[in-house]
């Protein structure tokens, strides 16, 4: 970056822009001419390199943190704190980008679609991320929303930039009404943005139903539940970070039944803990009163976060009988004398990934959490404590 300079010695002086700056973060020992930074940095840009004290704890990977055009204001994660990487996810999604214009995220509630978001905005080099939030959005219109992200479809003008850009639209399940525009928005992107603005779409599947995803969403590349699983290293890793659970309860048991109840979801994981961190915050608990209170009505009364809190009852007979085949046996196959309404009833929860369709074709719970929420919500409380003992 120039000629040495000693400690209260100035060396001249120059004017620099915010966006000029290129800010990294070095470990002592580490050599600057080796930075990735370094060989990307334009002529009129200036690297800030900060090294780290030996005793301060190591950082993830190079971090650069993109200056977006549109105030970002995400409910995922905290970054300052430390968190699942989900390098496999970030990887998977700028591999898609190297042959596609969009990227689905489409996953049930609690899957870490936000938290990935974030993830992908602060550790992904050289790209520069606008996110948007359709839930957040004043006017849910699809174009009203890409309007906030600095895309007029109607004039066809967009965010002048260098490099690469990705649009991030969370939560787009609120605008799937605008189906119209959606279709001529996917199939005529190519013909009037630049190849360097991509979009990654995140949206949810509803309880509640209502409308469709674009049928053009079938095409795109996408990441699903899936692949949103977290592996038992992750779960584990998650458990045992200091945002995970207090050292006075991460007792090995307590862990493996939280991870298997909770079918590898992030969100599931993270309600799990805050349950018990908010009900055990001034006491030591020991290992029984942990798993007395994780199974108790009130800490599964949280799982609505990830389950939903709206749910309508099954019609009949017939689609009770399947819940109840689900709860006793832990699948069932769907019965012919189902109404229309009533496999919608099973098909949203299929798509809501809160029932899943197992190698023979039959459906069954995607978590045992998810299983006991059902008892919990058709069965009365005395009845639901009945049944999780018999099984």
């Amino acid at each position: 970056m120039g000629d040495d300079v000693e400690d209260g010695e100035t060396k001249g002086s120059i004017e620099i822009e915010e966006g000029d700056l290129n800010y990294q973060v070095l470990s002592p020992g580490d050599d600057v001419s080796d930075h990735r930074l370094l060989r990307n940095t334009p002529k009129n840009c200036v690297d800030i390199f900060v090294v780290l004290p030996v005793s301060t704890a190591p950082l993830p990977e190079p971090i650069m943190i993109s200056k977006s055009s549109v105030h970002v204001e995400l409910n995922g994660i905290e970054l300052q704190t430390p968190h699942l990487a989900r390098q496999n996810l970030v990887t998977s999604i700028t591999e898609k980008f190297e042959s596609n214009r969009f990227v689905l995220l489409s996953s049930p509630a609690g899957s870490g679609k936000t938290s990935l978001l974030q993830i992908f905005q602060h550790r992904v080099i050289l790209v520069d991320c606008i996110y948007v939030s359709s839930f957040e959005s004043a006017d849910r219109s699809l174009t009203g929303v890409l309007t906030s992200a600095g895309i007029d479809l109607k004039a066809r003008t967009f965010p002048v930039v260098n490099g690469t850009v990705v649009i991030m639209l969370d939560d787009a399940q609120f605008t799937y009404e605008d189906r119209v525009t959606w279709s001529l928005f996917i199939k005529s992107a190519v013909l009037w943005l630049p190849s360097n603005i991509k979009f990654i779409i995140s949206a949810t599947h509803s309880l509640k139903g209502g409308q469709e995803s674009p049928v053009e969403f079938t095409a795109l590349p996408k990441l699903n539940r899936k692949d949103f699983l977290l592996s038992y290293a992750e779960s584990n890793e998650f458990l045992d970070s200091v945002i995970g659970l207090p050292t006075n309860m991460k007792s090995g048991v307590v862990k493996q039944v939280i991870i298997r109840d909770c079918g590898s979801l992030i969100g599931a994981l993270r309600v799990a803990v805050n349950s018990l961190k908010l009900h055990f915050h001034k006491s030591y608990p020991l290992e029984e009163e942990l798993l007395q209170y994780y199974f108790s009505a009130e800490s599964l009364s949280l799982a609505s976060r990830i389950f939903g809190s709206e749910h309508t009852s099954p019609m009949n007979e017939g689609s009770k009988n399947m819940l109840a085949q689900c709860f006793q046996s832990k699948s069932a196959s769907y019965s012919d004398d189902l109404t229309e309404n009533e496999m919608k009833f099973f098909l949203v929860r299929q798509k809501a990934r809160i029932l899943v369709e197992n190698d023979c074709k039959e459906i069954e719970f995607s978590s045992q959490l998810a299983r006991r929420y059902y008892i919990s919500w058709l069965f009365p409380i005395d009845l639901h404590r009945q049944m999780f003992l018999r099984h």
